[in-house]
């Protein structure tokens, strides 16, 4: 990864086999990441930071720092991706010790058409995002899970501008939407999974495992 140090933009498209993001954690001056169209991705886990194990093996006595200078980071059509691994024990104790440093400079989040992702990482509490916008219709669990009072709200309830399809739920820091509003666009999951599967198959692309 040295000769790749001074990259600034990646974005990584159609790889259509691979099933591991790989490790870019340690590109200090990335600051711009798109991950799009990888069709066999069922988990990233935390050696996409570039890191094996937890915060537990990280004893230097500087703070560790992943993705160091990342402001804008994109996933988009990765269908068969089921979980987006977070650091085990992260804890607000552990992160007052400066002992880690995950994407201290993310700015916006966006994720579009992961129909199966549930979960973002608990590491997303600790970063200065300013903007998580993610596509509801066809990331429709995950967008489920990112309204007030259900289960990835105490990771995100800092972000300023969550945008959920073409509604914002939170904006300025203000919450824009009761907890018992439920757009029509969100009736039930398998709907929305669905109507992802079909559109996708309509581009004339086979699943992973159907070719």
């Amino acid at each position: 990864m040295t000769s790749l140090n001074k990259l600034r933009s990646l974005t990584l498209r159609y790889c259509m086999l691979v099933e591991f993001v790989p490790p870019l954690g340690r590109l200090e001056s990335l600051e711009v990441l798109v991950i799009y169209k990888w069709l066999s991705v069922k988990k990233v886990g935390v050696e996409f930071l570039g890191i094996h194990g937890t915060i537990e093996t990280q004893t230097s006595s500087s703070p560790l720092i992943l993705f160091p200078n990342l402001k804008t980071l994109e996933f988009d059509l990765l269908p068969m991706w089921e979980e987006w691994e977070g650091m085990t024990r992260w804890s607000e104790e552990e992160d007052s010790q400066k002992t880690i440093k995950i994407m201290p400079c993310l700015s916006s989040l966006r994720m579009n058409s992961c129909p199966l992702l549930r979960t973002l990482p608990n590491f997303l509490r600790n970063t200065p995002l300013k903007e998580l916008v993610i596509d509801e219709v066809y990331s429709l669990t995950l967008a489920q899970g990112c309204r007030k009072g259900r289960g990835e709200w105490p990771n995100i309830s800092h972000i300023p501008n969550i945008k959920l399809g073409f509604e914002f739920v939170q904006k300025d820091g203000v919450y824009q939407t009761d907890d018992d509003e439920t757009p029509s666009a969100v009736s039930t999951s398998s709907s929305g999974i669905k109507k992802f599967l079909k559109n996708y198959l309509r581009l004339g692309l086979a699943l992973p495992g159907q070719a």
